[in-house]
Parts: structure tokens; C-alpha cells; sequence
């Protein structure tokens, strides 16, 4: 990587620098990228994510999300975070709660979190939160892999679309024997390996949704391609939302709108929320 030069687009203010011989300009605020991923969900997403909010309520609460800023998306989503301490889920009058790529100090109680689950609570986790005693007791995770860039699919989907997702040094795999157990199914899977990436844990009540990708994608400039470093106002299906926001890149744009698209659509199905072709909600599985 080269160094950083200064660019001269002063209505950017950001940085430029060569990939690989390729010129690459600093990473959009990740605040930026995610309004730019909220812009250019569909109708039927926006109805979604107003049908969870309103089930949800208006505040989520945080557990030590260190690594992976998960309050930063949460917020933007319309989300009020709260912080929890880790030994109080059990007591805690919130409906969900993000324990995302802890840093040590985050606990999680088999017991604890059974409780939690078993009335109705949901957690949204990621990354190294999957060795929390509450998560490892019904998601088994492989040990730690270098950094690495999947490609992202939903897991039932016959379409060949994928998106770039960025997964961090010694991010932990889940096992692939965890699938099929306990309930646990995949939402989304790696296209190049079929490694599930984000899955899902839906309980008599509540349920877990987990991701070995940051859900807040700051991706890693040398996994980047040729293509996924091109400004989204030079790709043109994306020239609008990309004029609208410029000196994002295709790569990132589309690693965080597949990202927050499976958080909502998660959020929902462990909610038993279901969107209709008429856009109003009904339960699901009740």
C-alpha cells in the first residue's frame, strides 16, 4: 500500500492513496455509508423495518460491543441504544440486546441468557461474541482465521447475486455441524466456500441472530477488487444514490446495504413479524 496522499476534491475531504498500484481514495465515514444503505433499501425493506420497530419498541440495549460498533447501525436503523451490563439480561425490561464482537469483558450467562430467550428476548451478536458461554451453548464455532473477504448470498436464494462482506483477523467460523441443531439455520452463506455467515437461532420464544462478519462492514483495502474500489457514481445502477453521496465506493456501499438488509430481515422472522404484498405486518409462526 502506498502512502496516503493528500486529494485535491475538496468536497470530499478524503485521502487517496494506491492498492496495488490502483489509486483509492479513504474510506467513507461509516455514518455516511450507512444513510447511503438506508436510501436504496426497497419500499417492502423500509415497511419491514418500520413493522420491527414498532414490535421492538424504541430503544435496544448494548452489551460492550467493542470491535464491531453495532449501537453506530442500530442508530441509524431509528434505534435508541441503552447500555446493559452483561450480568443484568436477565432482569432487563428491554426486548433485544446486541452483544457484538465483545471485548473481554462481556459475560454471558448459560442461565442467564436462557431466561432471556425463554421470554421472548432477542440477541444480535457477531464475530467473537459466538464464544460467549450464552451464544456457544447453541452456536459451536471452528478456531480463529486470518482476515479474509467472503461473498455474501442469502442462503435460500437461487439468484446468483452476491455482495463483498470483510471478515476480521481471527474471526471464528461457525461450525457447520451447529446447523440443523437446536434450531439453528443459516440466512446467509459464503458463495466462493458455502461457509454460513449469518445464522440464525430461533427458540420456543426469542432467538439469536449472529453474523462472523462485523454488521458494521469497515472493510480491509487490500481484500478489495479492481471493481468493488470504483466510486459507486461511476457504476450505473448505482449513479443516482451515488450522486447523492459521493466517494463511496461499489464494494462498501453494497457490503453494508446486504448487511443491514439481513439484520432487518433477521430482526423479523425471530420477531414472527411477516410482511404481506398489501405492506401490513402479520404474525408469523403464532
Amino acid at each position: 500500500m502506498g502512502y496516503p496522499q493528500p486529494n485535491r476534491d475538496k468536497r470530499n475531504q478524503q485521502l487517496q492513496m494506491l492498492v496495488d498500484g490502483l489509486p483509492l481514495r479513504g474510506a467513507a465515514p461509516a455514518s455516511y455509508v450507512l444513510q447511503a444503505a438506508i436510501e436504496s433499501l426497497d419500499a417492502a425493506q423500509h415497511d419491514l423495518l418500520d413493522a420491527v420497530r414498532a414490535r421492538i419498541g424504541p430503544e435496544i440495549g448494548i452489551i460492550d460491543s467493542h470491535f464491531d460498533d453495532s449501537p453506530r447501525l442500530l442508530s441509524r436503523l431509528g434505534f435508541r441504544p441503552r447500555q446493559v451490563a452483561s450480568e443484568d439480561l436477565d432482569r432487563t425490561d428491554l426486548r433485544v440486546i446486541a452483544v457484538s464482537c465483545p471485548h473481554r469483558h462481556a459475560r454471558l450467562d448459560e442461565v442467564d441468557t436462557y431466561r432471556f430467550l425463554h421470554r421472548g428476548g432477542v440477541i444480535i451478536s457477531s464475530d467473537r461474541a459466538i464464544r460467549l458461554p450464552g451464544i456457544a451453548r447453541v452456536i459451536g464455532h471452528l478456531p480463529g482465521r486470518p482476515p479474509a473477504r467472503a461473498r455474501l448470498t442469502q442462503a435460500d436464494s437461487e439468484l446468483p447475486t452476491s455482495a463483498p462482506v470483510w471478515l476480521d483477523p481471527g474471526h471464528l467460523p461457525v461450525d457447520p455441524a451447529t446447523l440443523g441443531k437446536c434450531s439453528v439455520e443459516p440466512l446467509a452463506v459464503d458463495v466462493l466456500t458455502g461457509d454460513p455467515l449469518v445464522v440464525m437461532f430461533a427458540g420456543r420464544e426469542g432467538g439469536i441472530l449472529h453474523s462472523v462478519a462485523h454488521w458494521l462492514q469497515e472493510p480491509h483495502p487490500e481484500l478489495m477488487t479492481s471493481v468493488e474500489r470504483r466510486m459507486l457514481r461511476d457504476v450505473p445502477r448505482f449513479r443516482a444514490i451515488g450522486n447523492t453521496y459521493p466517494g463511496i465506493t461499489l464494494g462498501v456501499f453494497l457490503a453494508q446495504r446486504a448487511m443491514m438488509a439481513l439484520m432487518i430481515e433477521g430482526l423479523a422472522r425471530l420477531l414472527h413479524i411477516e410482511q404481506v404484498a398489501e405492506g401490513a405486518s402479520v404474525e408469523h409462526g403464532k
